[in-house]
């Protein structure tokens, strides 16, 4: 069921209704001729990472570089409903500017369908990417991704720090599943970035992330 709230004069969508997700192979055909550079994130992400379906996935989220959004959504507005998603509601893309407080924009394929998509907008200056929940942590934004098969995917040292603060029940389950299969690099990288962004995490204190010897 939707929910409608009026905020100011603006009419929002609560998010409660369901998600019928594309697959990987549809999100590519979507984008597969949108200008930009766009990678696979979230659960999706890791099961490329994994080899195999883990468990299952409410939605899937594609991640674009905040000042390449403008020619995703004019590629996709004509075909696709848009809804910036913003302190727990939905509101028309037209009716929403995409500022640097946006961070999410749910797409589908029309107003009365199912939640398909997740955009997420990563923030990029000059090459370098910066985690949003504490800017001291950067990659260059090629060491973001990483490729399976022609696929782009975040890596999935950085999917997890997304996961790192408040872990639900799902995070923990996807820890189980991926942190084992990070060669060491990763998981120093991950714990280095835990304990800086989210000391308070369960996993800021994992031993298991840093286990073993460095290579060498």
């Amino acid at each position: 069921m939707r929910a409608l709230v009026h905020n100011s004069d603006v009419r929002c969508e609560s998010p409660r209704h369901g998600w019928e997700p594309f697959d990987v192979r549809q999100v590519v055909s979507l984008l597969d001729t949108v200008p930009v550079r766009w990678w696979l994130s979230g659960g999706a992400a890791l099961d490329q990472f994994l080899g195999f379906a883990s468990r299952e996935h409410g939605d899937i989220d594609v991640s674009v570089v905040r000042s390449d959004w403008p020619l995703v959504q004019e590629a996709l507005s004509p075909a696709l409903d848009l809804r910036v998603a913003q302190r727990g509601a939905l509101y028309p893309i037209d009716e929403r500017d995409v500022d640097d407080k946006v961070h999410s924009i749910w797409a589908r394929e029309s107003e009365k369908g199912p939640w398909r998509v997740q955009f997420n907008l990563e923030d990029v200056t000059e090459g370098i990417w910066r985690y949003r929940r504490d800017s001291r942590i950067r990659l260059p934004v090629d060491e973001l991704f990483w490729h399976s098969g022609q696929l782009r995917c975040v890596r999935p040292a950085v999917q997890m720090l997304w996961k790192s603060r408040t872990p639900t029940a799902k995070d923990e389950q996807d820890y189980e599943a991926v942190i084992p299969r990070l060669d060491w690099a990763a998981r120093r990288w991950l714990v280095e970035a835990v304990r800086l962004a989210h000391p308070l995490s369960p996993w800021a204190s994992r031993t298991d992330l840093i286990s073993g010897a460095p290579p060498g």
